[in-house]
């Protein structure tokens, strides 16, 4: 556990994936990815990059934001990323992320 109580990304991909009951092999083979770098995002030697977010999130049966949740952003770039990647999962239209982002950078002028 990290010490503001969030989970880290590989305690939660290893409790969610006892819980399914599947094996570090069958999970890689969900998401697509080689179980030598399940292993690495369990350790915490690694995390996924691009769609592997989206395919492990849905192997897990859990939300994406969740998930992102585990890995703190580093700058306000990747933060802001990690934020439109799950307004995207969860169905927000370009055009509504679009508004949204342009609320938020007119509140941080002010």
């Amino acid at each position: 556990m990290t010490t503001n109580n969030t989970p880290t990304l590989g305690a939660l991909i290893r409790a969610r994936r006892e819980i399914l009951g599947v094996s570090r092999a069958e999970l890689a083979r969900r998401v697509r990815i080689d179980r030598s770098q399940l292993s690495r995002w369990e350790n915490g030697d690694a995390t996924p990059a691009g769609d592997s977010w989206r395919r492990l999130a849905r192997a897990l049966g859990i939300p994406l934001a969740e998930l992102r949740a585990t890995v703190p952003a580093t700058s306000d770039a990747e933060r802001r990323a990690a934020v439109v990647e799950a307004m995207r999962a969860v169905g927000y239209s370009e055009s509504a992320i679009a508004r949204i982002l342009a609320d938020l950078e007119s509140q941080e002028e002010r």
